[in-house]
């Protein structure tokens, strides 16, 4: 799931402006929330991002709640048309550790100085760290 959402990111980064962009985080909050089923999803984010993607690994407990909120928050602001905070979110989600790196806490530390906490500062939005 991390490579999808870091394809994902890339795109809407490259594209904030384009409705691809929202259908692309409509694709990942649907998987979320279960309102879509993940191959309907995959192949829509693979038929927008014109290559093959797919969901390899699961987001692990330490970045769950930080995925859920930033995937949510993308979908949000993407319906507002607030594109400077969408290319914002998206370089946060592209720098997401991959799933070994989560249980090393100073990598976890590192990631949250670097990318969250200055988000959270920047915006009024509150993402939670990773743990």
């Amino acid at each position: 799931m991390i490579s999808l959402i870091k394809e994902t990111a890339k795109f809407i980064r490259e594209n904030p402006k384009s409705p691809d962009s929202l259908c692309c985080a409509e694709a990942l909050f649907g998987i979320i929330n279960h309102t879509m089923s993940k191959e309907a999803a995959v192949s829509a984010i693979s038929s927008i991002l014109m290559k093959n993607v797919s969901i390899n690994d699961n987001v692990s407990n330490g970045a769950t709640a930080f995925v859920v909120k930033s995937v949510q928050l993308m979908r949000d602001i993407l319906v507002a048309q607030h594109y400077y905070i969408a290319y914002d979110l998206a370089e946060l989600l592209m720098a997401l550790p991959n799933k070994e790196y989560i249980s090393d806490r100073n990598f976890v530390f590192d990631y949250n100085c670097t990318y969250i906490r200055p988000f959270n500062r920047k915006y009024p939005f509150r993402l939670p760290e990773l743990v």
